[in-house]
C-alpha cells in the first residue's frame, strides 16, 4: 500500500470513528441512566431520602429500576419507522430530547411518582439510541472497519455506566442529574453537523446528496465511484424487499429460518437471564449486603472499570476471534463467577466469618462483567446480522430487540423478589444455571459464522455441509436494525 493510500484510509477511518463517537453519545447517556439507579436506590431507601413520603421500599425500588423497559419496548418499532421514513438525523434528535427532559424531571422530583414518570420518558430514548446508532453506523461504515465501529455501541454504554458509578459515588444525589444533562445536550448540538447516511439519501432519490455524504465519510480524496454503484444496487434490492416484505410465518417456513430464529431467541434469553441488567442496577446494594471491607461505591467503580476493560477487549477481538469461542468463554466464566458469588453469600448467611475473603464479591463480579462484555453482551447482535437472509433480517431483529427489553424489564423488576425468595445465593446460582445451559446450547447448536457467507451459514442451519465458507464483500446488512 502506497503512503497516499494509507493517508486516504486514515482520513476516511477518522471521520467514520468521529461520527460513531458522536452518535454514541446517546448510548453513553443510556448507560448513565442505568448506572444512576445503582447509587440512587440505596440513597432513596435511606433516611436521607429527599422524597416527600420518605424512604422507598424494595417493591418501589424494583419499579424504579425496571419502568424504563416498559416504554423501551414500543419504542423499538417506533424509532425503526422514524429512521427508515425520516432518516437517522430526525431519529437522533428524538433520542436526545427525552433524555434531557428526563434528567430535568429528576432534578425537581420530590415524589416517587415523578421519578417513575422520568424513567418512563427516558425509556423511549434508551431504546431509540440503540436503533439510531446501529442503523447510522452500519450505513456509514466501510466493510474493513464495520465490526470495530459497530462494537463501539456497547463500549459507550458501559463507559456511561462507569461515569454514573463515579459521579454517583462522589457527588450528592441532587448534583448527579445536573452533571448528566450536558451529555445529551452536546449530542444534540454536534449531531446536527453530521451528514445524513448515504443509503437513506439514496432511498429518497437524492443521489447527489448521497454522493456528498459518502464523500464526506470517505474523505475528499477518496474514489467513491464503486461504492456509489453498490449503493444503487442496494437501493434496488431494498425497494424489491419492501414490495415483498417478510411475514412472521416466514420465520418458521423453513428449517434454516426456524433454527436461526430459535438461536436468536435463546441467545438473547441467555444474555438477559444471566442477571446482568439487575446486577448493574443494584451494584451498590450488592456490595452493601456482602459485608466487604471495600466501600460499596468504590467496589461498583472497580466493576465499572472492569466492564469497560472487557468491552475494549471485545472490540479488539470481534474481527479476530470466532463468534462461537467468545460466546463459550463468556458463558463459562460467567457461570463460575456467579457460582462463586452465590457460594460467598450462602456461607455468609450460614454465619461463617468471611472477613478475610471480603475481596471475593468484587472479584467475582469483575470477572462476570468482563466476560459478559467480551462475548454475551455483543456477539448475539453480530450473529443476528449473519444468520438471517436480508428479507427477514429486519423482522427478526425487531422481534429480538423487543425480547431483550421485555426480559430486561422482568429481570430488573423481579431481581429483589428473587433475592428475597431464594436468598441472594439462590438468585446467583439460578443465573449460573442459565449460563451453564447456555454453554451446552452453544456447543451443540450455534455455528461459527466468522468469515463465512450467508449461503454457507444457512446450508449448515439446514443440516447440510456448507459449500462456500468464505464471505464476500457485501452491503446487504447495512440498512438493517441490530
Amino acid at each position: 500500500m502506497t503512503p497516499a493510500n494509507q493517508s486516504t484510509k486514515l482520513k476516511s477511518s477518522f471521520r467514520q470513528y468521529l461520527a460513531t463517537i458522536i452518535v454514541n453519545l446517546g448510548t453513553f447517556t443510556y448507560g448513565s441512566v442505568v448506572g444512576w439507579s445503582a447509587n440512587a436506590v440505596p440513597y432513596l431507601q435511606s433516611q436521607h431520602s429527599p422524597l416527600q413520603n420518605g424512604p422507598i421500599t424494595n417493591e418501589e425500588a424494583s419499579w424504579l429500576t425496571s419502568l424504563l423497559g416498559l416504554t423501551a419496548i414500543p419504542a423499538v418499532p417506533l424509532y425503526s419507522y422514524i429512521c427508515q421514513r425520516y432518516g437517522c438525523k430526525v431519529g437522533g434528535y428524538l433520542v436526545a430530547i427525552p433524555f434531557i427532559v428526563g434528567w430535568i424531571i429528576v432534578i425537581f422530583a420530590d415524589s416517587l411518582t415523578t421519578l417513575y414518570i422520568s424513567k418512563l420518558i427516558v425509556g423511549f430514548s434508551s431504546s431509540g439510541c440503540f436503533v439510531v446508532s446501529s442503523i447510522y453506523v452500519r450505513d456509514i461504515a466501510e466493510e474493513r472497519i464495520r465490526g470495530s465501529l459497530c462494537s463501539q455501541i456497547v463500549l459507550f454504554v458501559n463507559t456511561g455506566l462507569l461515569f454514573a458509578y463515579i459521579i454517583g459515588g462522589f457527588f450528592p444525589y441532587q448534583i448527579v442529574s445536573f452533571i448528566n444533562i450536558p451529555v445529551p445536550c452536546v449530542f444534540l448540538a454536534i449531531f446536527y453537523f453530521l451528514p445524513e447516511t448515504p443509503i437513506y439519501l439514496m432511498r429518497k432519490g437524492k443521489q447527489t446528496e448521497a454522493a456528498k455524504s459518502l464523500q464526506w465519510f470517505r474523505g475528499k480524496d477518496a474514489d467513491i465511484t464503486q461504492e456509489m454503484e453498490k449503493l444503487k444496487e442496494i437501493n434496488n434490492s431494498i425497494n424489491s424487499e419492501d414490495s415483498n416484505s417478510a411475514s412472521f410465518k416466514e420465520l418458521f417456513a423453513s428449517k434454516r429460518n426456524f433454527r436461526a430464529f430459535s438461536m436468536g431467541m435463546i441467545l438473547f434469553c441467555n444474555q438477559q437471564l444471566c442477571g446482568y441488567f439487575g446486577i448493574l442496577n443494584y451494584t451498590v446494594t450488592i456490595f452493601q449486603e456482602s459485608g466487604s471491607d471495600l466501600s460499596p461505591n468504590v467496589s461498583s467503580i472497580i466493576v465499572g472499570v472492569m466492564l469497560v476493560f472487557g468491552t475494549f477487549i471485545s472490540t479488539l477481538l470481534v474481527e479476530r476471534a470466532g463468534r462461537k469461542i467468545l460466546l463459550l468463554m463468556s458463558d463459562i466464566v460467567m457461570a463460575v463467577s456467579l457460582g462463586g458469588l452465590g457460594l460467598y453469600f450462602y456461607l455468609k448467611e450460614q454465619g461463617q466469618d468471611l472477613s478475610s475473603v471480603g475481596w471475593i464479591p468484587v472479584t467475582c463480579l469483575s470477572f462476570f462483567v468482563v466476560f459478559f462484555a467480551i462475548g454475551m453482551c455483543s456477539i448475539p447482535y453480530v450473529l443476528l446480522t449473519e444468520i438471517f437472509s436480508p428479507k427477514i433480517r429486519e423482522l427478526a431483529s425487531s422481534i429480538a430487540i423487543t425480547e431483550v427489553w421485555v426480559l430486561a424489564f422482568l429481570v430488573a423488576k423481579f431481581f429483589t423478589f428473587l433475592g428475597e425468595s431464594l436468598g441472594l445465593y439462590g438468585c446467583y446460582w439460578l443465573f449460573a444455571v442459565v449460563c451453564t445451559l447456555g454453554t451446552v446450547y452453544i456447543i451443540f447448536e450455534v455455528p461459527e459464522t466468522k468469515d463465512r457467507s450467508l449461503d454457507s451459514i444457512q446450508e449448515e442451519l439446514d443440516g447440510k455441509r456448507p459449500s462456500s465458507p468464505v464471505d464476500e464483500f457485501t452491503y446487504t446488512s447495512t440498512t438493517k436494525i441490530v
